[in-house]
């Protein structure tokens, strides 16, 4: 197998893009002063919550889920 392997660079991608997705939102249409209600602002959601618990969970996952169906569907 080439390292690095193709589900690597997927695991990147979605990684790097929310961040890069969330930098521009804050950029330009100023989302980091949003207030959600009861005075809890946009970051404690996408920065906190999403970027923290759950980006990295479904990273985990592709980078365990997609190897192993690439080796069930090799083996048969």
């Amino acid at each position: 197998m080439p390292w690095p392997p193709k589900v690597f660079w997927l695991g990147v991608l979605v990684m790097y893009g929310y961040t890069f997705l969330m930098w521009a939102l804050e950029a330009i249409a100023g989302i980091n002063h949003l207030d959600i209600g009861g005075g809890v602002l946009a970051p404690t959601i996408y920065a906190g919550l999403i970027g923290t618990f759950l980006i990295p969970t479904i990273v985990a996952f592709i980078y365990f889920y997609i190897p192993e169906k690439a080796e069930e569907n090799r083996a048969g």
